[in-house]
């Protein structure tokens, strides 16, 4: 694509725009279907059913919102207006998966003494056992960051 849009071969560059679209939309659909396919309890079938009906609205003003309504409760979320379980929550965080492994790169709990245990607790009963863990900030209990930080932070040299 880079060398037909570098000589200015409009034509081809569609062709192929058109050709990669098209392969980008077969691996998905076959990622998908595997995900569909499997039986051995590692993939929550029910969320990715969830996710496929979803799919068809996700040019549609909202839809990040409704995703979030659906897909949240799969994924161990916390209704918004839920005051009593408000402490165990994170404010937001980082999370990454590489095979069956979960790394939660950095996460910032509402209240780390009852939030930590408890996302420990959702993911002993979601099937994980096998937990490896550090814990870092500030001794202090300041503000180190995060939203909070940026949206009240002042540059100036007062």
């Amino acid at each position: 694509m880079l060398a037909a849009s570098r000589r200015g071969d409009n034509e081809e560059l569609a062709r192929l725009r058109k050709q990669y679209e098209t392969l980008r939309l077969q691996a998905r659909r076959r990622d998908i279907d595997a995900l569909r396919q499997t039986t051995d309890g590692t993939i929550d079938t029910e969320l990715v059913e969830e996710y496929l009906a979803l799919l068809p609205q996700e040019r549609q003003k909202g839809f990040r919102h409704k995703q979030e309504v659906a897909l949240g409760p799969y994924l161990g979320q916390v209704p918004p207006d839920d005051r009593a379980t408000e402490r165990i929550t994170t404010q937001f965080g980082f999370m990454s998966r590489r095979q069956k492994m979960l790394e939660f790169n950095w996460l910032s709990f509402t209240e780390i003494s009852q939030g930590a245990p408890a996302i420990v607790q959702w993911l002993q009963s979601s099937g994980c056992n096998n937990f490896r863990y550090e814990l870092t900030g500030s001794s202090s209990g300041e503000q180190t960051g995060g939203v909070d930080g940026l949206l009240n932070s002042d540059d100036s040299d007062e």
